[in-house]
């Protein structure tokens, strides 16, 4: 993996560590508070799925996480469709090798938060070459 790869993926980690602790500087985020509702986790998913040019980039590796990229904005969200977390959503904006991470839960608890954090990580990586 090329260096400046590399340190997106631990700038990527990093920011998620942040995003979990409470809102980042550097534009807007998806709702005002990290809780949500259930209802407002399926607006999201149905709007950003509906999105022109999303793309599905969900790992069979992770299959409690349905990921849809939408390259023309240089995002990435990661929804939960099953485990303890469920339903939360992750969202990454890619910026110049960086990532500026959002993550919302309808049920927050420190089980659920490690859990959403050990499903989506894996997701940063670069997928492996066929």
């Amino acid at each position: 993996m090329a260096v400046s790869a590399l340190l997106a993926r631990l700038s990527a980690l990093a920011v998620i560590g942040i995003a979990l602790a409470g809102a980042m500087p550097g534009g807007p985020n998806l709702f005002p508070q990290p809780q949500i509702t259930t209802e407002q986790w399926q607006t999201l998913r149905a709007k950003v799925k509906a999105t022109p040019g999303a793309q599905d980039v969900s790992r069979p590796a992770q299959p409690d996480v349905e990921a849809v990229a939408i390259p023309e904005e240089r995002v990435a969200y990661y929804f939960t469709t099953g485990g303890p977390a469920h339903p939360a959503v992750g969202a990454c904006r890619f910026v110049d090798n960086a990532a500026r991470c959002e993550v919302y839960f309808v049920t927050a608890n420190g089980e659920a938060t490690k859990w959403f954090i050990s499903a989506v990580i894996p997701l940063l990586a670069p997928k492996p070459d066929p």
